[in-house]
């Protein structure tokens, strides 16, 4: 299984090499970025994600790629336990 994602992401790598197509590239950085995450190389998913929103800002990609840094900078900066409680409160009352 691990051997899997290894070669998703060279898969996706050496297409993106081979592409002039940014929202084609820009879908397989994300793609790759998730692998990241499954793997939990959170710090190898946010630089996947920064390129995306550096260098492909114009693609449908950079709004994902920035949500998906958003996500990843709460999972890895702050436990959930550090919220104040009014913030958690107010989500359960939507």
């Amino acid at each position: 299984e691990k051997k899997d994602y290894e070669n998703a992401i060279k898969e996706a790598n050496s297409f993106i090499k081979q592409s002039r197509d940014d929202e084609f590239k820009a879908s397989l950085l994300f793609r790759i970025g998730r692998i990241y995450e499954i793997q939990g190389k959170l710090k190898d998913a946010e630089d996947t994600y920064k390129k995306i929103t550096e260098e492909y800002s114009e693609t449908a990609m950079n709004s994902k790629a920035t949500s998906q840094l958003s996500s990843l900078s709460v999972s890895t900066e702050s436990p959930a336990s550090a919220l104040p409680p009014s913030v958690s409160h107010d989500q359960h009352n939507h």
